[in-house]
């Protein structure tokens, strides 16, 4: 069984998410998350900011530590899906990435709003939850930063 991973990079307030929509299969032609497979030796952790960074070109330093949401399996793959969104001041550069990835920022309302059919398996409802786990995270934060 192959290991691979799945990242929703969101802008700092939660309003777009960087999403790559496929040009070969599987998946030919719908919206999906940043993500690859792991290399030998590699933690789930390691190769998801490794994957983020080769085909976004963001670093570990423009945004937030990534928070793991769920892993899901079939009989050939299990996938870890991460999150995360940028630290405030930093921008969205659109960078095109390597392989197969066509980027783009896509507004939170639009990806509430389209048709599933637009998405691969599963995106669409992991990308709301995502958002809600990153303001439930900063929530939490704030809220202890405060006592």
């Amino acid at each position: 069984m192959k290991i691979a991973n799945l990242i929703y990079l969101f802008n700092h307030d939660l309003t777009q998410v960087l999403l790559m929509k496929r040009t070969k299969a599987p998946f030919l032609g719908l919206f999906n998350g940043i993500g690859g497979k792991l290399e030998e030796g590699e933690t789930v952790l390691a190769a998801a900011y490794r994957e983020l960074e080769e085909e976004t070109g963001y670093v570990s330093t423009q945004h937030e530590s990534l928070v793991q949401l769920t892993t899901r399996s079939d009989d050939h793959f299990t996938i870890d899906v991460f999150a995360t969104s940028l630290i405030n001041g930093h921008g969205i550069p659109l960078r095109d990435g390597e392989d197969d990835l066509n980027l783009a920022w896509v507004p939170m309302k639009e990806v509430v709003l389209a048709p599933s059919e637009l998405f691969a398996p599963f995106v669409q409802d992991e990308l709301v939850q995502s958002a809600f786990k990153l303001m439930s995270e900063r929530t939490k934060t704030k809220r202890s930063e405060a006592k």
